[in-house]
């Protein structure tokens, strides 16, 4: 049990994105950009810790700018009307860009040791990230099942004329979808 609990571990932010990833492909829509968004993400808090900001600091803008990252592309998509496949390709190059010229060809490093070993805390014999996992997905589970906005998030993807003159606010709910995928990206990268 120890070792499938372990071998779990290193994807959970992988079943994080997945699921919220799962989120917006319900709504009708994809987002092409996360990884570019994790990978900018990282290279953000990288440079903020290495500047002499605190570790708290240094997370919370990471967050906040995957955050940013995931409210552009929902503004463009939900408001602009810009198909979400093309314009997350272009975010995508866009987000990669930007942490290419950040980080340019050195590695980040130099993080205290207890940050590091962050993916292998245990509640017993779970890794705490597991229980993260687990808790999000029944969370995101109980809500498509069972709450109004589940309903609405499917209506959105199966109709979306439709979900609008049903009173379904489609656009602030897309972005709202596009904001949250910078956000798990923030926290995952």
């Amino acid at each position: 049990m120890a070792f499938i609990m372990d071998s779990a571990t290193p994807y959970v932010e992988y079943g994080l994105i997945a699921i919220i990833l799962t989120l917006i492909i319900i709504s009708g829509e994809i987002d092409l950009s996360i990884a570019s968004m994790i990978a900018l993400t990282a290279v953000i808090f990288g440079t903020v810790y290495n500047a002499g900001f605190g570790m708290p600091l240094s997370i919370l803008i990471a967050v906040i700018s995957g955050s940013l990252c995931g409210f552009f592309n929902g503004i463009l998509v939900a408001k602009l009307k810009i198909p979400s496949i093309i314009l997350t390709i272009g975010t995508l190059t866009l987000y990669r860009g930007i942490a290419q010229s950040l980080a340019s060809d050195f590695s980040l490093g130099g993080y205290p040791s207890w940050f590091v070993g962050i993916d292998y805390r245990y509640v017993g014999i779970v890794p705490i990230p597991v229980i993260i996992f687990t808790v999000f997905a029944l969370v995101v589970g109980f809500i498509l099942s069972s709450t109004i906005y589940g309903k609405q998030l499917y209506l959105i993807g199966t109709n979306p004329i439709t979900a609008k003159y049903s009173g379904i606010k489609v656009d602030r709910i897309k972005l709202m979808l596009f904001t949250l995928s910078g956000l798990v990206s923030g926290v995952a990268g």
